[in-house]
């Protein structure tokens, strides 16, 4: 049996290309106080930093070991990053696109944006031996496209605090 909550939720998932908010009825809290919301959102940024910081850290030490010349470690680097990044990845688009409201052009801008991350992703999760210089190459692209991602993120969320 389906709650009239499901079926808005459900209606305007089939009018509307951009994911539904989903409000907190939704996810089965019941707020007591607008600051509990608030409180809510402030965790997940926090949540989203702490995981940014990961992806940055784990940028360095592959930077590092590239230049080092060390091709294991690299790899070893590569496979955690990777799962650092996919996760980083499904949560910060989950969270964004569900409890902000972005604006088209930034719902485009992501999803263009996740799949250059994905391919790099896609890329070196099979590999078994590595090429440092192109390995290097891709990684000094990927951090140019985490740059844009974290602007676009964080216009998401400026904005809906500004509003």
């Amino acid at each position: 049996m389906q709650t009239q909550t499901d079926q808005q939720a459900r209606g305007t998932r089939e009018n509307n290309p951009q994911p539904p908010y989903i409000g907190p009825e939704i996810r089965g809290h019941q707020l007591t106080s607008p600051g509990q919301y608030a409180g809510q959102e402030e965790r997940s940024c926090k949540e989203i930093r702490r995981a940014r910081s990961s992806l940055l850290s784990y940028v360095l030490k592959l930077k590092k070991s590239i230049d080092a010349g060390h091709t294991d470690l690299a790899q070893a680097i590569t496979q955690r990053f990777i799962q650092s990044l996919t996760d980083y990845l499904s949560y910060s688009h989950f969270r964004l696109l569900n409890s902000y409201d972005a604006q088209a052009h930034q719902i485009v801008a992501l999803q263009n944006n996740t799949d250059v991350l994905l391919g790099f992703s896609d890329h070196y999760a099979q590999k078994t031996r590595l090429n440092l210089q192109l390995l290097q190459t891709d990684l000094e692209q990927l951090a140019l496209a985490l740059e844009v991602r974290f602007e676009v993120e964080d216009e998401i969320v400026a904005r809906q605090i500004w509003q």
